[in-house]
């Protein structure tokens, strides 16, 4: 792992491979670059990888209160900066996605590629999104984050079974840092692109897992909405899409990127 000061706070990244190429690999909430591990061996052996802990994840610093999408995208193009990186493919998962969404949208000469897989362009883009989302908040403000692990990783674990104990560690590790996990759903619920998809330039491919029935509509409306876009399924899987059904998973991306290189 290496580490540099970004925009104040260290920031932690798995750098590997070393084709001409480089490949952003951007995570999900309250995970870490490990969530790529399926992915490491495959993407390293075609693209130079930068998979980084976001600010307040993994082994990376947790202060710059409140968090907010736009300061994590920033984070990565400093962290591009620093490691001498002009442009990069961005693969971005869940909440990686929509850090994704605003890197393409707010730094579009940094992209040359954008993969979004199982993410979203807001959590309160319709009445019944935004219900839903206050309908959880009790969840997420009160409920022991320990308790939250467990319940994700049950939830997230159905279809693979390395899946379950990964995620459970993952949030497990915020255990005694509530503050820092809410401080993540806030900038979560504050995210809204929708109405600036239509600003992504960079050739993009939308990922949702076959089971995870929650992301479909967005995912079309994504693919819809960004020019020079396309959506697809991974079978069998659920919202961990890279974990659950690895090989296919891997196999879209490669091929999507291919076309682009």
């Amino acid at each position: 792992m290496k580490a540099a000061e970004i925009n104040g706070t260290i920031i932690a990244c798995h750098v590997a491979g070393t084709g001409d190429q480089a490949l952003l690999l951007l995570h999900g909430a309250f995970l870490s670059h490990a969530s790529w591990e399926p992915q490491f061996e495959a993407f390293s052996a075609r693209y130079c990888i930068v998979a980084p802990d976001l600010r307040g994840h993994g082994q990376s610093g947790r202060g710059g209160r409140p968090y907010s999408l736009q300061q994590f995208a920033a984070d990565m193009v400093q962290l591009l900066d620093t490691l001498g990186v002009e442009r990069a493919a961005v693969v971005g998962h869940s909440m990686g996605g929509m850090v994704a969404q605003e890197l393409a949208i707010r730094y579009p000469d940094r992209l040359w590629a954008l993969v979004l897989a199982e993410t979203s362009y807001g959590v309160r883009s319709r009445w019944y999104e935004a219900l839903l989302t206050d309908l959880t908040i009790p969840l997420i403000r009160y409920v022991p984050v320990a308790w939250q692990a467990d319940l994700y990783a049950r939830t997230l674990g159905k279809y693979t079974p390395g899946v379950e104990p990964y995620v459970r560690r993952e949030i497990g590790e915020l255990a005694g840092d509530p503050g820092t996990v809410w401080a993540m759903w806030q900038a979560v619920m504050r995210f809204e692109a929708r109405g600036r998809l239509c600003q992504i330039r960079a050739p993009t491919l939308v990922l949702t897992g076959e089971h995870f029935r929650q992301t479909h509509g967005q995912g079309r409306t994504m693919a819809r909405l960004i020019p020079d876009a396309q959506w697809a399924v991974v079978e069998g899987a659920g919202h961990m899409l890279n974990w659950d059904n690895a090989s296919q998973f891997t196999a879209l991306v490669l091929a999507f990127l291919g076309e682009k290189t």
